[in-house]
């Protein structure tokens, strides 16, 4: 039973407009059930990370790169930049949901690892991405959608990554949740319903055995094939719409 339902998990889609939805998460039992009984296979080759376009669409690269400061304290180099600006938040407050945001955007283990900066700007028309934190049920797409990424829908044609906010403290949902519909969809254009049938896949681009065996992070294969998609370098069967 648990084959089909993740098989099922990821998404929902419009024909007029993109979107693509993460569904409610298992509980936090079951997520520890998957953590143990899809624990990868040693020599288990792993699966490359597919994307909806080329790079790098909207990541810009620096003129001269930043060392960013960690959670931890220690400090990276980024290369690149990336603006969101924080929409709209429902449910609690604008701190902790900026908080709650850099807690995955800034931990040692993220997408930053790439060489990334997420930027966050106070100008809507200065951001590359619109964040929303709010009911799970409000976002674009639909009832039972925990988090979603979308464009079409605003007038200025800005994308929009959601989240619901009934997962803000569940640290392993959340991560999931933003690494997917901020990080992995929103800016680097990375595709997960590819995934549904290519498995096994083990990433935070995958269901949520894959997210739960990946610890909510990004693996080192899917930083690897980022660092290719920035350089524009990623082979064209890997990249679904040009």
């Amino acid at each position: 039973m648990i084959e089909k339902k993740m098989s099922d998990h990821e998404h929902n889609h419009t024909s007029e407009h993109g979107s693509h939805g993460v569904q409610t998460p298992p509980d936090d039992a079951t997520l520890a059930e998957f953590t143990k009984r899809f624990v990868r296979r040693a020599g288990t080759e792993p699966v490359p990370l597919h994307f909806f376009f080329g790079g790098p669409q909207d990541v810009t690269k620096l003129v001269t790169p930043r060392r960013i400061r960690l959670r931890t304290g220690q400090y990276v180099k980024c290369e690149w930049e990336f603006r969101w600006f924080l929409d709209r938040v429902e449910g609690t407050s604008r701190s902790k949901a900026i908080t709650k945001l850099y807690d995955v955007l800034l931990a040692q283990d993220s997408w930053t690892r790439a060489g990334v900066h997420w930027k966050r700007v106070t100008d809507r028309a200065q951001a590359h991405i619109l964040v929303r934190v709010g009911p799970q049920d409000k976002t674009v797409c639909g009832v039972g959608s925990a988090g979603c990424y979308s464009w079409g829908y605003e007038a200025d044609g800005k994308p929009v990554a959601e989240m619901g906010v009934e997962y803000i403290d569940r640290s392993g949902p959340w991560a999931a949740l933003v690494n997917m519909e901020l990080l992995g969809h929103g800016t680097f254009r990375a595709d997960d319903m590819y995934f549904a049938v290519h498995l096994p896949y083990v990433g935070v681009m995958g269901t949520w055995e894959a997210m739960a065996q990946a610890g909510y992070m990004p693996t080192d294969q899917e930083v690897l094939d980022t660092q290719t998609w920035l350089k524009g370098e990623t082979p064209a069967d890997r990249v679904h719409w040009h």
